[in-house]
């Protein structure tokens, strides 16, 4: 079953990666026009792509300070359930079991980060794109696990922080915990935005547009 998990969790990550190389290209390659544009090369396909222009032919390129609520997968990497001693009848130097790739998840969280938004002639968003710097999350683990006749199901709430869409926060198990486990739980993981997999999965709350000084910083300020 892990081994199944980890299939999963690579399909996703890879995923993420062509959707977002894909996306890109796709936005370079609707600017193209007769002026000449040095050219660079996708590092997925391969292909010559043309640089990207502030405003291009009748298309117009905008960066915004953005607040989003969105959808996200979540790829739990490591999570550690601390042990109750008192359960245990005896001190232990043990303070928990680690596990990894044991679940897949989803939620929903605010964040704050960057949005990259493309418009046409009639000022019609053709693309958008958000990247996140920094969020607040919450969501489900879930998974089901049967060997030797006895199950084992997770189902756990989770809340936390993103950063970078590297997610750290608490969970409370409400399936099968391991013995002498508690309940509650630390996890860390990977989010993939349901926008980078499809157009849509996230709400605008508020943009504000980029200074000439803040599109020369990666990160939003």
């Amino acid at each position: 079953m892990k081994q199944l998990f980890f299939v999963l969790y690579f399909t996703f990550f890879i995923c993420d990666l062509i959707a977002q190389t894909e996306t890109n290209d796709t936005t370079l390659q609707s600017l193209i026009t007769t002026t000449v544009i040095p050219a660079v090369t996708s590092i997925v396909t391969g292909a010559p792509v043309p640089a990207l222009r502030a405003v291009v032919g009748t298309n117009e390129i905008k960066e915004y300070n953005a607040q989003v609520i969105s959808t996200n997968f979540t790829i739990p990497i490591i999570r550690f359930n601390p042990i109750d001693e008192a359960s245990t009848g005896a001190p232990t130097d043990r303070k928990g079991n680690v596990s990894f790739f044991n679940s897949i998840g989803a939620g929903v969280g605010y964040y704050w980060g960057r949005l990259t938004e493309v418009t046409d002639a009639n000022a019609k968003v053709i693309s958008t794109e958000m990247d996140n710097t920094f969020g607040i999350q919450t969501g489900f683990l879930f998974a089901a696990n049967s060997s030797n006749g006895n199950n084992a199901n997770i189902f756990a709430w989770t809340i936390g922080i993103s950063l970078l869409n590297f997610q750290i926060g608490y969970g409370y198990e409400f399936g099968t915990v391991g013995t002498n486990e508690k309940r509650g739980f630390v996890t860390l993981a990977y989010g993939i935005p349901v926008s980078k997999l499809i157009r849509g999965g996230f709400f605008k709350v508020k943009k504000t547009i980029l200074t000439d000084d803040q599109l020369k910083n990666g990160f939003v300020k």
